[in-house]
């Protein structure tokens, strides 16, 4: 009888084992969901379908997206013929109708699955090709730039640049971030910051294990790749001529932080402390004075009880170039606990120095200061690519509550026309 309760324990134990599912795949389910159901991704995702399809392929399945394409194009024109709004029964039945019918689109756009379409940028430079009659320009910048032009090269491109325009929705850089296959991104600079992005966004997402994967592609690559990666990043250093060395670990340090705050948020406390003392030896070779990451560095030795490190890292932050009064009140108080041990004086200022502020500044210096972004700028159709993220989150804008059906409701004729000027 004995034996037969232990097989059924044991039974019972495999089962729930099996039926535990993995953490990766709830995720994909719940970015599935998200984006499914997003407002504002019914006419991004419309709209980039219409810019991706071949119109020209008379297969059916393609002749099918181009009509859906065409039609949430002609649903956003619906809401582009009126500078204001009437405000009679007429005029708002109108206006509804016209939003309605964007939203009908919404399950065509959400089975389509952009990635199976041409790029925008290749759709771009067919267009310049057949204007000149030649495919030599095209050619090039995709080998120099970047290796190899594909899917999640464009969303790596459209997601660092969403996510640096200031109050860019984050619905849209979060979708193309979590489209970017990390393996396919062939340069060195564009894959470890390929991987920061998505790390970085699914954080924000509370998607802590695909945040957790992508950290840890980063944190490998640059380890496999130091040499490619440190000739690819010389554009990050304030100063020409810093030792190479100090870079790779100030990089890579970034990486263990990620990755021990996914731990840590999905209840790892022991592994993620394991990265965060990581992080602190990296960062204390990396040997710099960046404010938000030297308070980073100090928090966590604090947390450690390791007061004479915590204080190294106290100093290089005073010795910050944008070290202000509040940074100043900050260390101050911090000095402070490490004698009186208040947690709660502590802990609150953890948020103002979060990794999104800290991961910024890196994913800014590569969108505006990389040979990528200033070769991008320097080319006639690709320009329009780089242009995309800021034109239209300048139309969005317009609208308090980006895109919910009331704010089309109340500023549509604005928010569309802007997007075609």
């Amino acid at each position: 009888m004995r034996k037969l309760s232990i097989l059924i324990l044991l039974a019972s134990f495999l089962l729930s084992c099996s039926k535990k599912e993995d953490p990766i795949e709830r995720e994909r389910k719940e970015m599935k969901e998200f984006f499914d159901n997003s407002k504002l991704l019914v006419a991004y995702k419309g709209v980039k379908i219409a810019l991706r399809v071949d119109y020209a392929n008379p297969n059916a399945q393609n002749v099918k997206m181009g009509e859906t394409g065409l039609k949430t194009l002609s649903a956003i024109a619906g809401l582009l013929t009126k500078d204001t709004l009437h405000m009679s029964v007429t005029g708002l039945y109108d206006t509804y109708q016209q939003v309605k019918g964007l939203y009908e689109l919404k399950n065509e756009i959400n089975q389509i699955n952009e990635d199976e379409l041409p790029t925008i940028f290749s759709k771009f430079s067919s267009l310049e090709k057949a204007l000149s009659n030649s495919s030599t320009v095209s050619t090039a910048l995709e080998k120099d730039i970047f290796g190899a032009y594909n899917n999640s090269t464009e969303h790596f491109i459209l997601g660092s640049l969403w996510f640096v325009t200031p109050s860019a929705p984050a619905d849209i850089y979060i979708y193309e971030a979590a489209h970017i296959d990390n393996s396919q991104i062939t340069k060195a600079d564009q894959h470890v910051f390929a991987c920061l992005l998505k790390a970085l966004v699914c954080n924000e997402k509370e998607w802590y294990y695909t945040s957790e994967k992508s950290s840890t592609t980063y944190i490998d690559y640059i380890t496999s790749h130091k040499k490619e990666v440190l000739e690819s990043t010389t554009y990050l250093d304030s100063v020409p001529g810093t030792d190479p060395e100090k870079r790779f670990y100030e990089l890579r340090s970034l990486g263990y932080a990620l990755r021990a705050y996914s731990k840590e948020k999905s209840d790892r406390e022991d592994e993620a402390n394991k990265d965060y003392d990581l992080f602190v030896d990296d960062f204390d070779k990396a040997d710099i004075k960046n404010k938000e990451m030297c308070f980073l560095s100090s928090y966590i030795c604090i947390k450690n009880s390791k007061n004479d490190k915590a204080e190294r890292f106290l100093k290089k932050m005073g010795q910050s170039k944008d070290y202000n009064e509040k940074d100043k009140e900050t260390v101050a108080e911090l000095r402070a606990f490490i004698k009186s041990k208040d947690d709660k004086k502590f802990n609150k200022y953890f948020d103002n120095f979060s990794l999104s502020k800290i991961a910024f500044s890196y994913l800014y210096n590569l969108s505006v200061n990389s040979d990528m972004a200033k070769q991008l700028q320097a080319n006639n159709y690709s320009k329009k690519l780089v242009a995309i993220p800021n034109k239209v989150n300048n139309v969005i804008n317009y609208s308090e509550t980006l895109l919910n059906t009331d704010s089309l409701a109340s500023s549509a004729g604005k928010l569309i026309k802007g997007l075609f000027k």
